[in-house]
């Protein structure tokens, strides 16, 4: 009872909170009790670190404990700094994070968790990649939403024993999809293994069904069980139905690749079970065959690096291609990231070259469209520079929204129709993305959870 009366205490100054779970009732602390494998697997704690202007009652409003983490205690904190009128902040400086490093010792002593994983929200997920660069050793896990990492963060040599991920929708108007792409590959330079969630063409609204995921891979990664494991790998893997906002992605396919890892030779699962053994490789094999369905397909459009162009730019009169395919080669390459299949095929046609010298084109483009004031200059360098940078995938949200108006107005501010005319190859942009996305939905739709 003192750690209860403790905790009590904190909620009335900064540690205001929301626990809630389907397995709360039987989960406060038994000092001393032994815990076989299983239940140490199963006792895990789950913190969410809200977005700035908000406090603990965001966590609970947003995320179902139905949904979220049925198994596991939710706990959702409001920040330790204040903000405008009664809401709170999670900020990158010493007090907070010392501040929240106490918070998480009162929740050890209440629940006795095995593993703390923690899920923050826009300002919440820069803050919990931020703790975990500060006390990688107090946590078993991070899902950064939306948001990406401060540059002041650390990252010691021991961050690299935690699961890390950053969860973006491509599509979100508040924190440019960019900066948890570049968050990722920052931390891969560093020697740190980030796993991307990429969410097609999503918004910057939480996602208890994502996030779900995202921690079960967290979970999948450190459990101490093969059973277990499996189990997290088949949350990742099973298809869902539209969720509360009617959206719907596709699996986890690399982050579920990256746990059956450990049940191959050299991983720590290598001598499981030989039940646990055949079930792993089963998933293997239903994630390789998958990736292979769409390498086939793609493979039909794309014989090589010299395929990765807008064909109506190259040439006038030029047939596009039969498929669209822009957007179903981006949402691959992250979605099969680190699968064997695609990691072959995107070999074969050095796309990540490719997608780096796009994303280096790309800059001309993003910055006129932030900074140009004059619509036919801004239209001119989009036309010149579209075909050198289409396969970038961190434009702005609205970016092909404002090249279709553009277009639309092109007369009003002195194009001439042979320069519009010539300009083709921006439709041949935003079908490749729409109906690239329709392509790669048709063929997720074949995917079956063995």
């Amino acid at each position: 009872m003192q750690a209860t009366r403790r905790l009590q205490v904190e909620v009335q100054g900064w540690a205001r909170l929301h626990v809630f779970g389907a397995k709360k009732k039987g989960w406060f602390a038994k000092p001393g009790a032994e815990k076989d494998g299983a239940e140490k697997d199963a006792r895990s704690l789950v913190v969410i670190c809200h977005g700035t202007g908000l406090d603990y009652r965001w966590g609970h409003a947003n995320h179902s404990p139905q949904v979220l983490r049925p198994d596991n205690v939710l706990v959702s904190v409001s920040g330790p700094s204040p903000g405008q009128g009664e809401s709170r902040l999670f900020l990158g400086e010493d007090g907070d994070r010392k501040a929240f490093r106490g918070f998480l010792n009162e929740l050890r002593e209440l629940f006795d968790p095995t593993r703390v994983f923690l899920y923050g929200h826009s300002q919440g997920g820069f803050f919990v990649l931020d703790f975990a660069g500060a006390f990688p050793k107090e946590i078993a896990g991070v899902v950064a939403h939306a948001s990406g990492a401060w540059a002041s963060s650390a990252t010691p040599k021991a961050l690299a024993s935690i699961p890390l991920v950053v969860q973006h929708g491509s599509s979100d108007p508040v924190v440019p999809y960019g900066q948890s792409v570049g968050t990722r590959d920052a931390y891969e330079k560093r020697g740190f293994q980030m796993q991307l969630r990429r969410l097609e063409f999503y918004n910057h609204w939480p996602n208890e069904v994502r996030t779900h995921e995202m921690i079960a891979f967290c979970d999948g990664m450190t459990c101490a069980t093969a059973e277990h494991a499996i189990a997290q790998v088949r949350e990742m893997l099973e298809p869902k139905k539209p969720d509360r906002y009617q959206w719907k992605t596709a699996p986890a396919f690399s982050a579920a690749r990256r746990v059956l890892r450990r049940f191959e030779s050299g991983g720590d699962f290598a001598k499981a079970d030989a039940g646990e053994l055949a079930r792993a490789a089963k998933l293997t094999s239903a994630i390789e065959n998958h990736a292979k369905l769409h390498v086939a397909a793609l493979s039909k459009l794309l014989k090589n690096k010299s395929s990765l162009v807008l064909v109506s730019a190259k040439a006038r009169g030029a047939k596009k291609t039969i498929k669209p395919w822009i957007e179903w080669l981006l949402a691959c390459r992250e979605d099969f990231r680190g699968v064997d299949a695609f990691e072959e095929f995107a070999k074969e046609l050095s796309l990540d070259d490719v997608i780096a010298a796009h994303a280096k084109a790309a800059s001309k483009i993003t910055r006129s469209f932030y900074n140009e004031k004059d619509e036919k200059r801004l239209f001119r360098t989009i036309v010149k520079e579209l075909p050198n940078a289409f396969l970038y995938d961190a434009f702005p949200h609205d970016f092909r929204k404002r090249m279709l108006d553009l277009e639309g107005r092109a007369k009003e501010f002195g194009i001439p129709p042979k320069e519009l005319a010539a300009a083709r190859h921006l439709e041949e942009y935003r079908t490749g993305i729409t109906g690239g996305a329709e392509n790669y939905a048709e063929l997720l739709a074949k995917f079956k959870l063995p």
